[in-house]
């Protein structure tokens, strides 16, 4: 089977009492973590803004604001935001063959070393050094088209915050949110579907103001796990007219228009709703004493092996 990502080779570090801890025992703990956490990153969830890094500009602007944001790029790594900051519009004239340029504004990861240090203090034998560093991504303009060189857009490494069309150093219009990939999964709809056990459904009648309206049989939907009640819908499957016989009358049973009643997240009731005594030709279909009898519901579980075949839609 084929690792879709790259897996690290990782050193567990462990200590003992009275170990001599030096910088690289305490890195090598520190990037442990981190390693594991990019794996789980890019392993677990989509690269792309999971919140904040909005962008906003005026037309005409000569700057745009980003704010506070968290994102992941699609290595793993975190781009942690946590000021606002203020960007000048590229200083551009426009595109070389006429007309606006288009730019995108971005934020990339940024090793440890190129990061601004906070903080340094000096060593007992050796020069001072740095023990803070401020966490922030390096947030810049690049150029779609560009492909070679430290300034080439990647995608996936260099998640975009929003586009900008520029000419004359100015904006065109307000920047747009149309290139922003979501972190966030996007919300679907659960889907499950199933049947009924054809000679275990078992059928009762139902009955309205005037009488008996038709049939009815409650269907088990517990095993797809909906934890809301969904959108059902439902059919009969099986043999679709019933020749019988009550006492010295006989008839036909043909089945009507179903619906779905009273759902929950674990069942419903179908309910087939009966067209009475009609005589189509020489034929006499759903007579009261045909559809009324017991005998004539259990052939339908029996003979006809009526089943009900139902889709459940959830979110």
């Amino acid at each position: 089977m084929t690792v879709p990502v790259s897996i690290p080779e990782l050193e567990r570090p462990a200590f003992f009492d009275g170990q001599r801890l030096e910088a690289d025992d305490l890195a090598a703990m520190y990037d442990f973590h981190r390693q594991l956490r990019w794996l789980h990153n890019r392993s677990l969830h989509n690269w792309g803004i999971a919140v904040g890094f909005n962008v906003s500009g005026a037309r005409g602007g000569s700057e745009v604001t980003v704010t506070p944001g968290y994102a992941l790029d699609c290595v793993g790594h975190d781009l942690l935001l946590s000021l606002p900051t203020t960007l000048a519009v590229p200083a551009v004239s426009g595109a070389a063959a006429g007309g606006p340029m288009t730019y995108y504004l971005t934020a990339s990861y940024i090793e440890d070393a190129d990061l601004p240090t906070s903080e340094t203090r000096e060593g007992e034998c050796k020069p001072s050094g740095a023990v803070r560093r401020v966490e922030a991504p390096l947030i810049r303009w690049q150029d779609p088209r560009s492909i070679i060189g430290t300034s080439a857009w990647r995608r996936g490494r260099d998640i975009v915050l929003a586009s900008v069309k520029v000419l004359d150093c100015t904006l065109v219009s307000a920047p747009s949110v149309a290139e922003r990939r979501s972190a966030r999964p996007e919300t679907q709809p659960f889907v499950a579907a199933g049947s009924s056990v054809s000679d275990a459904t078992i059928w009762t009648t139902f009955t309205d103001p005037a009488g008996i309206a038709g049939i009815q049989t409650i269907v088990d939907t517990s095993r797809a796990g909906f934890q809301s009640t969904p959108l059902y819908t439902a059919q009969i499957v099986g043999t679709r007219v019933l020749a019988v016989k009550v006492g010295t009358t006989p008839g036909q049973l043909i089945d009507g228009l179903g619906s779905v009643s009273s759902p929950t997240a674990t069942s419903f009731v179908f309910r087939l709703a009966l067209p009475r005594n009609l005589r189509v030709g020489s034929y006499d279909l759903n007579k009261d004493a045909v559809v009324t009898d017991k005998k004539t519901l259990d052939k339908l579980r029996t003979t006809l092996k009526w089943s009900v075949s139902w889709m459940g839609v959830e979110g």
